[in-house]
């Protein structure tokens, strides 16, 4: 609960939260609203080098079944079908000095030599903002090999993964342009899941040959609407998709491009252009074209709300909780996971609340307070007893 409540809390580190822990007020508001006593994070710190992380991931996972079964997301669900999870890799720590056996590396032209720690998450991703962490998949030598593991091996385990947690759930993976190849289609297609794959220029040639043949014979369709944001722009989308299948290989999918054009009212200018292209398991035509387009955006939530997130805003995930234990740092990362998602339900339970704090980090920012300096603001009830100890 310490790891959670670290961050949660916005004190970030460990040290910080010891500081707050010196507090009578912190203590005393602590243990009346969470009927526990503040855990010295030095203690916290020893017992995560010893739990498996494997234990941590199914409180998170039992957390996110809970709202499954309660059908919070279900209002979400793309052509209310599918569960939209993005898979995606990040960075998030780098040494100067190796700090454990199995941690990646980067030789420079210089010779230097230096480790990083990246991981492979998959979210659950919502049009309202949520960004569920469902799992993640470190990447590691772990046969301490030479040879280095990657985000594309990382990816087929956390695939596999999530195929045993979530057996009978209807997933339409989305993806960036790396998870193109075959291998991770055809184990898409295994499962029995959908995916919509971010398709970059000068990728899958004999796939961008047809799709070109098929323009110049004009069998493609096109389809436009106007969105307004604000009061201030207008964007206007030009879908282009072609309803008939494209081999890849031996997998069924569809071709959709979308073009933005993003116009300023007031001066009547085009302020932007975007240009967006997907690969689809998902049969596009004109009912289901903008759904599967609005979908395949979703992707870069995974890197907004999510990933820059939790490094730049309260969660500060950059920062090392435990620098030499590989055990304590994935049960640290978990358990951020977990606070973001309590975060989340808050902040975004019919925004309410937000409307009222204007941020979350403010809202952070007065929970802390209110631990600290606003005992007389308590309930009654929630009072602690003055013979409590510590």
């Amino acid at each position: 609960m310490g790891a959670i409540m670290i961050h949660i809390t916005g004190c970030a580190t460990r040290n910080n939260l010891n500081e707050n822990r010196d507090w009578f007020e912190f203590r005393s508001n602590y243990k009346s609203l969470l009927g526990l006593r503040v855990p010295h994070m030095d203690t916290v710190n020893a017992v995560l080098e010893k739990i498996p992380p494997e234990q941590i991931s199914k409180l998170l996972l039992h957390l996110v079944k809970i709202l499954l079964k309660k059908r919070v997301f279900h209002k979400f669900r793309l052509l209310d079908k599918y569960f939209t999870i993005a898979i995606d890799g990040t960075g998030i720590f780098s040494f100067d000095k190796k700090p454990y056996h199995c941690c990646p590396y980067r030789t420079s032209k210089n010779d230097k030599v230096t480790y990083s720690q990246s991981v492979v998450e998959a979210k659950l991703l919502c049009a309202n903002g949520f960004s569920i962490s469902l799992g993640a998949e470190w990447i590691g030598n772990k046969d301490g090999a030479t040879k280095q593991d990657c985000e594309y091996k990382a990816t087929q385990r956390l695939l596999a993964k999530l195929d045993r947690i979530f057996p009978r759930l209807p997933i339409c993976v989305i993806m960036d342009g790396l998870f193109l190849k075959y291998p991770i289609q055809k184990q898409i297609q295994s499962y029995n899941w959908e995916s919509i794959i971010v398709w970059k220029d000068k990728t899958q040639y004999k796939l961008q040959d047809q799709i070109a043949e098929r323009r110049y014979k004009k069998e493609l369709k096109t389809k436009e609407y106007t969105a307004f944001p604000n009061s201030c722009t207008r964007e206007e989308y030009i879908l282009e998709y072609s309803e008939a299948v494209i081999m890849h290989n031996d997998i069924e999918v569809y071709y959709l491009k979308a073009e933005k054009h993003t116009i300023s009212i007031k001066a009547d200018v085009d302020k932007d252009y975007t240009k967006f292209m997907f690969m689809s398991t998902i049969k596009v035509d004109e009912s289901s074209v903008k759904p599967i387009f609005e979908g395949g955006r979703l992707r870069w939530k995974i890197e907004n709300e999510g990933f820059n997130e939790q490094k730049n805003g309260t969660l500060k995930m950059h920062h090392k909780m435990n620098r030499n234990n590989l055990m304590a740092m994935k049960n640290y990362y978990t358990c951020l996971q977990i606070a973001h998602l309590i975060m989340q339900l808050i902040t975004r339970a019919k925004n309410s609340i937000l409307k009222t704090y204007q941020s979350d980090k403010m809202i952070w920012a007065d929970f802390c307070a209110l631990l600290r300096l606003l005992q007389d603001y308590l309930p009654q009830k929630l009072k602690p007893k003055s013979n409590l100890r510590y």
